[in-house]
């Protein structure tokens, strides 16, 4: 424990400057390089250094700031306004990614199996299906089926 208990700080300043700087880059939507995935990995590092620092290292003065008043107001602020981020949908309550595959789905056949990178016999064969003339979208296609969108693409997409 005693070996490890140096490196705690420096990796946690480290982590947070790593998830600062790459975080401010994806809020501009600047993905760059190994960006997004350094800012979600090490994202991982910052949070176990920084509860390492305050759990084992500075056990004491973090049991303080739990028996003043304003500490514990600020800690309680920040839970809930972490939960109400999280309980507050989108505008029309869907995330992002499943934006795009609704959109996908209802897209015109063609260009939704340009996007897939699939042929027409793939489409076919990956659905277990003929396609018909009425057959407009993977919407229309998975209606004619009995399919909901994400069985249907999952099956696309070989989930």
């Amino acid at each position: 424990m005693q070996t490890i208990k140096p490196l705690i700080t420096p990796l946690a300043i480290g982590s947070f400057f790593i998830v600062a700087v790459t975080g401010v880059l994806l809020f501009f939507k600047l993905d760059i390089g190994l960006s997004r995935f350094a800012h979600e990995w090490l994202g991982w590092l910052m949070l176990l250094t920084v509860l390492f620092h305050a759990i084992v290292i500075h056990k004491r003065s973090m049991g303080r700031y739990f028996t003043q008043s304003k500490p514990r107001a600020v800690i309680g602020l920040s839970v809930l306004l972490m939960v109400g981020a999280l309980l507050v949908p989108e505008d029309d309550g869907m995330p992002p990614f499943l934006k795009a595959e609704q959109a996908l789905y209802q897209a015109d056949i063609n260009l939704s199996t340009q996007v897939l990178g699939l042929s027409e016999q793939e489409l076919q064969s990956r659905l277990g299906i003929t396609l018909q003339a009425s057959d407009s979208s993977l919407q229309m296609i998975a209606e004619r089926k009995g399919m909901d969108r994400r069985e249907m693409m999952g099956a696309l997409l070989g989930h």
